[in-house]
């Protein structure tokens, strides 16, 4: 399409528990994981970015150029857990968003765990937990430094990416569930019911208000980074004939099995975002 990549952000909360007259450390580190944007694209696009948003970073961060995947790989899962822990799958296990079990026989997905339940869902989408992670994350180390009074919270659209970058001891991890209206949902993992404020969001229907005509922000003709709008191989969202602005999310989640269709758009992050604002 002829637009600015659209990407899945993952939200890591680390609240570390310090004393309130020790100003030495620090008390909040948030963690921001944009799955599948290469580091040529921060050049690519940096024209459409702004100095108080993506280039605040680049500009006052560490800018790292010479990272590598040492590694086969790199799916979302084997790249959230590498990324949370500082190993390698064959260290941290996550070799694969799936995988074929040797000792089952069949096909494992790297947070599935039909031992837990769904908390928010009656569905499968909340049977999940960090069992296949074999090593702790810098949020259970977080954890364990502050004697479990440090809180690690983790906020995303796909399951997998929430539990594979918190870990194993973590206050909360979060994920979307369009199957259950829209809902952001967890797994008895993590909490038991879903905390008041969870409730509150979900019931709140803000998730209505992303049901609107998807557009681009800028005329489409100021995209000359990217190739045509119509371009071949490009995977169609359900409901649509062509892969083109613009799209009418309303009538698309209408005729193609609801909120779902909010992953593939801007309107996910906004949603991931919403909530961890709400956290």
């Amino acid at each position: 399409m002829n637009k600015i990549p659209t990407y899945l952000i993952t939200l890591l909360l680390l609240l570390g528990c310090v004393n309130n007259h020790d100003t030495t450390k620090t008390k909040l580190v948030v963690g921001i994981v944009v799955d599948q944007m290469r580091m040529d694209y921060v050049y690519r696009f940096q024209d459409h970015f702004t100095a108080h948003g993506f280039m605040r970073f680049y500009n006052e961060g560490f800018v790292a150029n010479n990272h590598h995947f040492d590694y086969a790989q790199t799916k979302t899962g084997p790249g959230h857990a590498s990324i949370a822990t500082g190993t390698p799958p064959a260290v941290h296990g996550i070799i694969g968003n799936s995988w074929f079990d040797r000792q089952t026989g069949e096909k494992r997905y790297c947070v599935d765990d039909t031992s837990f339940l769904g908390v928010g869902t009656q569905g499968k989408e909340g049977k999940k937990a960090p069992t296949s992670l074999l090593v702790s994350t810098f949020a259970d180390e977080n954890r364990l430094a502050t004697q479990m009074r440090g809180k690690s919270i983790s906020v995303s659209i796909k399951d997998r990416s929430a539990i594979l970058s918190i870990g194993h001891t973590a206050n909360g991890a979060y994920w979307f569930s369009g199957k259950d209206e829209g809902n952001f949902v967890t797994s008895n993992f993590y909490v038991d019911s879903l905390p008041d404020w969870a409730k509150t969001f979900n019931s709140s229907r803000k998730i209505d208000d992303y049901l609107t005509i998807w557009d681009t922000f800028y005329p489409i003709d100021a995209y000359a980074e990217t190739g045509p709008d119509n371009s071949p191989y490009e995977r169609l969202i359900n409901g649509k004939d062509t892969p083109t602005f613009p799209y009418d999310l309303k009538a698309l989640a209408l005729n193609s099995g609801g909120y779902d269709v909010l992953e593939s758009t801007p309107y996910g992050n906004s949603l991931v975002t919403d909530f961890a604002m709400r956290l």
